[in-house]
């Protein structure tokens, strides 16, 4: 969902979650793939790295 620009609220409306706990699976996914904490970081990984 995250390569295909979903923003948080729209994931979290797909999964019947939280915002919050959208933001804390992406925070974990960036950490586990050692990304900077910069803007958009996930999904530029994903766009270089999936599509």
């Amino acid at each position: 969902m995250i390569s295909i620009q979903k923003s948080t609220k729209e994931i979290a409306t797909d999964f019947f979650i939280s915002e919050k706990t959208v933001e804390i699976h992406r925070s974990n996914i960036i950490k586990k793939l050692n990304l900077k904490s910069e803007r958009n970081a996930l999904q530029k990984w994903c766009q270089e790295n999936l599509i």
